[in-house]
């Protein structure tokens, strides 16, 4: 299942991160997965002092959402050369960055990555519309057309020196930012330690932006996040969620295995 930025993520999702991959877990019809210790919701916060890791549960998730993450970046593509293809873009977890910028989980505590600037587009065409006008009113010699031709270049003058302002005005928004809780994607947190995988590529072409990191998590599947519009690089963004995991699975005392999916 793959949730967007619209979609509902639980309430619950850093507690359940833990209690899915424990050994005290337990389940009711009516609250979900729930601590076989007290047969109720967990309430603990970060850390949960009867935690006991569940290795073959984890090894088990690990695998799911890696295969549930594969599965989705190819549901369009059946052709074996372009699968291929696309499997030589996809940058996985713990893919290696050359030119390591943060080094330490900790250094990627405190991070807002602003939007782009699109306003440019804006300045651009109603610059074109105005020479476009010009044109035109140098081109007709019709009295009706000349007049018409001269209120749409005020018209169009008005909208360039509007968008001028825009574009020079802009304030940028923060739509991913990082904590020592997790990632914020337009305001909606995803803990670190529910991260379990992630995926990023970039089919990007000269036409238009696709770039892509799909999250898996252990509490609620796989999360798109779209980062056309986000001033990151890929090297940033892999290296945050390389060692934020990594983190994560040094305070569960474990290794992460190697991880193989069908079709990889």
């Amino acid at each position: 299942m793959l949730n967007t930025e619209k979609t509902f993520y639980v309430k619950n999702a850093d507690q359940l991160a833990f209690c899915r991959v424990c050994q005290n877990k337990s389940f009711d019809v009516k609250k979900g997965t729930i601590c076989g210790l007290t047969n109720e919701l967990a309430t603990f916060q970060k850390e949960c002092d009867t935690f006991s890791l569940n290795d073959e549960e984890l090894e088990k998730t690990e695998s799911k959402i890696r295969q549930q993450i594969y599965d989705h970046v190819h549901q369009y593509n059946a052709d074996p050369i372009t699968i291929d293809r696309l499997n030589k873009q996809l940058k996985w977890l713990f893919y290696p960055v050359k030119n390591p910028t943060y080094k330490t989980a900790k250094n990627t505590h405190a991070l807002t990555f602003k939007d782009e600037n699109r306003k440019d587009g804006d300045v651009g065409f109603s610059f074109g519309a105005i020479v476009f006008i010009i044109l035109l009113f140098i081109l007709l010699e019709n009295g009706w057309y000349i007049l018409i031709n001269i209120l749409a270049l005020f018209a169009a003058i008005g909208y360039f020196i509007y968008s001028l302002l825009s574009y020079f005005n802009y304030t940028h928004k923060g739509p991913l930012k990082t904590t020592e809780e997790g990632l914020y994607y337009r305001e909606k947190i995803y803990y670190w330690g529910d991260i379990n995988d992630f995926c990023y590529y970039d089919f990007s072409s000269s036409n238009y932006k696709n770039r892509k990191l799909i999250l898996g998590s252990i509490s609620n599947g796989m999360i798109e996040v779209n980062l056309n519009d986000v001033q990151i690089n890929e090297s940033q963004i892999i290296e945050i969620l390389n060692l934020n995991i990594l983190n994560h699975y040094e305070k569960l005392g474990k290794k992460r295995g190697e991880i193989i999916v069908s079709g990889e």
